[in-house]
């Protein structure tokens, strides 16, 4: 009798794993100790979580959009770094309802520090990239506009509206609350009188007016000329031979690049200049209002933060 061959019993593949989230680019902002919300990170770092990931409750958060990271830590007192974020993640819901691109990850890494110039190019291209194709006049609300040719003229009138322009000589004018505007070509013109307008620019020979309050300016370029005359501003640049000037109250201005110059005609300002800077700031003796003028370099140093008090010296701020 023949013996019978066993019967072979056919393997299983493995079930599929399921494909892991591709990692997300995104930016984050910190004090100046490289905290944020009291956790301490560090460049080139990876950190985790374990447990449900909500944005805005739990989870490592970040801003896809790098203006947004301006609403949560400002222009002047604040690092920035490009991250990844990888895991379970949350706010995707938001932003595609309207909300702005924070998202909480499960898993962040610090992949390098961005300068306040290298952070105010980011911005600009982001917002181009965002805009390009729309419309270069549009007065709704939450308007897309985008330019990418020489002396464009982009108008808009309503709330939110998000303008990039990556031409030379553009002329870009909003008066609606929360803009974001963007530009990185060389002369532009941008004006911009409501409030909480989000401004940056890389372009060289930059002119920036913001009349609206809690205005945060951001400037790379070289020979910017920004005017502000909201309370609350706060204006960064960067760039060499830049002229600066706030009537508002409460400004905060960094002209870290050199040859600066900073006039400030509001109460309570704060500034900081580079090599070779210049700043005039008002006081009021018990008698009259006078004005103290700050020379880096020689009765103020480079690169440190100054307000005046009400004998008209210039007293070193704590910013760490």
């Amino acid at each position: 009798m023949t013996a019978k061959t066993p019967r072979k019993r056919a393997v299983k593949p493995p079930p599929e794993q399921p494909e892991s989230p591709a990692p997300i680019l995104a930016f984050k902002g910190f004090d100046q100790a490289m905290q944020c919300r009291g956790f301490q990170y560090a460049v080139g770092q990876t950190y985790t979580m374990d447990g449900p990931i909500e944005a805005c409750r739990r989870g490592f958060h970040a801003c896809e959009n790098p203006f947004d990271v301006w609403s949560y830590y400002n222009v002047t007192d604040s690092r920035f770094a490009i991250v990844e974020m990888g895991g379970e993640t949350s706010g995707e819901t938001s932003r595609e309802q309207g909300g702005d691109s924070k998202i909480a990850a499960a898993s962040i890494t610090i992949k390098a520090e961005l300068t306040l110039p290298e952070f105010t190019g980011r911005a600009v291209d982001w917002i181009v990239a965002l805009t390009k194709g729309g419309k270069e006049a549009d007065d709704g609300n939450g308007a897309r506009i985008g330019s990418s040719g020489y002396g464009a003229r982009i108008g808009s009138s309503g709330n939110g509206a998000q303008i990039g322009s990556s031409g030379n000589d553009a002329q870009i004018g909003s008066s609606g609350y929360g803009a974001r505007i963007g530009s990185s070509g060389y002369g532009a013109r941008i004006g911009s009188s409501g409030n909480d307008a989000q401004i940056g620019s890389s372009g060289n020979g930059a002119r920036i007016g913001s009349s609206g309050n809690d205005a945060q300016i951001g400037s790379s370029g070289n020979g910017a000329q920004i005017g502000s005359s909201g309370n609350g501003a706060r204006i960064g640049s960067s760039g060499n031979g830049a002229q600066i000037g706030s009537s508002g109250n409460g400004a905060r201005i960094d002209a870290s690049g050199e040859n600066g110059v900073v006039a400030a005609a509001g109460r309570e300002n704060s500034f900081r200049l580079g090599a070779g800077g210049c700043a005039s700031a008002p006081y009021h003796d018990g008698t009259r209002v006078r004005f103290a003028v700050a020379y880096a370099g020689e009765n103020v140093e480079p690169g440190v933060w100054y307000s005046v008090n009400e004998r008209g010296e210039f007293v070193r701020e704590d910013r760490s």
